[in-house]
């Protein structure tokens, strides 16, 4: 997750125009297709919410409470109301600090953006102290049979564990 906030902190690097033609320029100019801070704040979203990519691209800015810039950079609490889920579901989901505005002095293989859901569930699980009720709500199942494979530990946190014993 580090790893990939770093490359998405510096992709309006990546989408400069270089060559010869362009080295001289005052200001870098980018690529027309490209949308830096809009691919830098699904990133964010994805990992600070837990939201599906189908809920995601589902969004729309009039569910984001509070709306007004100012205003969420200092909320406490922001979310995004009437989130449409799978099964014709709907829900609230809360922002974290992170995905409200990230740290731009933050330094931090292959990922899907399903890997950033499972990361956030595995999050979600040790701050609730693994509250089920909790879990179902905020990422939207009906039930708990899917939560065990969204709060499995990574790997080299299951390591320690057992060389904890």
């Amino acid at each position: 997750m580090r790893t990939v906030k770093n490359v998405v902190d510096r992709i309006e690097t990546f989408h400069e125009l270089k060559g010869r033609r362009h080295r001289g320029a005052a200001t870098p100019r980018v690529h027309a297709h490209a949308r830096p801070l809009r691919d830098r704040a699904i990133i964010y979203l994805l990992f600070g919410t837990g939201l599906r990519r189908a809920e995601l691209v589902g969004l729309d800015l009039d569910q984001l409470e509070p709306a007004v810039p100012e205003r969420l950079r200092q909320a406490k609490k922001a979310r995004l109301v009437g989130v449409r889920g799978k099964g014709r579901t709907s829900r609230t989901v809360f922002l974290g600090r992170d995905a409200q505005m990230p740290d731009p002095d933050r330094k931090l293989g292959t990922l899907r953006p399903h890997d950033a859901r499972h990361t956030f569930a595995y999050g979600l699980s040790q701050a609730s102290g693994h509250n089920r009720a909790e879990l179902e709500r905020r990422l939207g199942h009906a039930n708990d049979r899917y939560l065990r494979l969204y709060t499995n530990p990574p790997d080299d946190i299951a390591a320690d564990y057992v060389e904890g014993l």
